[in-house]
């Protein structure tokens, strides 16, 4: 993941979804917060987390999405991980952020899907029982 190769970091990335391994949450939150990563380990360890069922990292990838200085590609990550991770503390800064007069569309897109995610948990509806209903139809 650390090599910066696009291919490599997010097959690794792959990899460790469902691990749990002593000490590998906080080496994925130095990661996403040491901007002498390369972008794409950036964006690996990211996408580990939006898929760890752990809202405990909302509060660092809001940070990500609302620091402008990032690059749209990390932003736009940490915009969707915080939609995969359906995480009602990030609605405030999303909607924020989606409001912003220089948000960039890549990033507004993402900004939208983590949205309709949470809206759509936050209803009942998730994409499990989405399947279900579309199944007994």
């Amino acid at each position: 993941m650390l090599t910066g190769d696009p291919v490599e970091s997010i097959e690794s990335a792959k990899g460790m979804i469902g691990i749990s391994a002593s000490g590998l949450d906080e080496i994925l939150i130095d990661v996403i917060l040491d901007k002498r990563y390369s972008k794409w380990s950036r964006i690996a360890a990211i996408y580990v987390l939006g898929f760890s069922g752990k809202r405990t990292y909302t509060s660092a990838l809001v940070g990500i999405l609302n620091d402008v200085t990032e690059p749209t590609q990390i932003r736009d990550h940490a915009a969707e991980a915080l939609g995969n991770l359906r995480s009602r503390q990030a609605v405030d800064a999303l909607e924020k952020a989606l409001r912003s007069k220089n948000i960039r569309p890549r990033v507004k897109k993402s900004i939208i899907y983590a949205l309709s995610e949470i809206r759509a948990t936050s209803n009942g509806v998730t994409k499990a029982s989405k399947g279900k209903s579309l199944s007994k139809k």
